[in-house]
């Protein structure tokens, strides 16, 4: 019965990860019969673990939520703030290594597929905004960065910094092709252009927006070791 189970939970997982490649490239509109090919096994089987197309997107993206949020809490060191950065670096470093999570942003860019997916944008925009807010009470950031929304004329709401960076990392991705660096060159570069307008000067100094950052941070985590890492 174990090992039924265990083959279960390794067909579903090829699954994913094998319409995750394929809507990566293509969308939520990608039909069945490409995906069936893709993943090459019978109908029933795909059926057996998903009732429809939307139920596997779901699948696809509830995956890539769970498994970037879970990555998180291996974030280590004195600054709030780096963890924040730790968060962006791991989906730089992840999008074209990790299928689901470069679908998962590809759909979330689709104003039609949102209507059927509850996608991810909210609960990562709500983990960069607790990182910001803890990195504003250490006195990490400059002035002039509030956490509430309705933030005098001129400044900047956390919230509304949070949501930027998602959208810059669906975009990023959405504008790349599967198989090359390109989104994560982007997004680490936006971060190298955003910190010394957030920052403050000592903390700036002392945060790690390196390419090996990345990479250590994914690497070591067990949900990210567990999938389709390749260089």
């Amino acid at each position: 019965m174990a090992d039924q189970s265990q083959k279960s939970r390794w067909t579903r997982r090829h699954i994913l990860e094998s319409a995750a490649r394929v809507i990566s490239e293509t969308g939520s509109s990608t039909p069945l019969r490409e995906i069936f090919a893709e993943i090459g096994r019978t109908s029933g089987t795909f059926y057996y673990h998903f009732p429809d197309k939307i139920a596997l997107i779901q699948g696809i993206v509830d995956e890539a939520e769970a498994g970037l949020l879970r990555s998180t809490e291996v974030a280590e060191g004195g600054l709030e703030l780096q963890k924040w950065v730790d968060f962006g670096l791991t989906v730089a470093y992840c999008i074209p290594r990790i299928p689901t999570l470069q679908a998962s942003l590809r759909v979330s860019a689709e104003i039609r597929a949102r209507r059927d997916i509850k996608t991810p944008l909210d609960a990562w925009t709500s983990r960069n905004c607790q990182y910001l807010a803890a990195a504003r009470a250490r006195q990490e950031l400059q002035d002039g960065y509030y956490e509430d929304t309705d933030a005098a004329h001129g400044a900047c709401s956390l919230e509304s910094l949070s949501r930027i960076v998602v959208e810059h990392w669906v975009g990023a991705a959405a504008l790349s092709d599967r198989d090359d660096c390109q989104a994560e060159k982007s997004i680490r570069d936006w971060y190298r252009i955003i910190l010394p307008s957030l920052a403050r000067d000592g903390v700036l100094k002392r945060l790690n927006v390196s390419p090996e950052r990345g990479e250590q941070l994914a690497q070591n985590h067990a949900y990210f070791s567990a999938t389709s890492i390749s260089a």
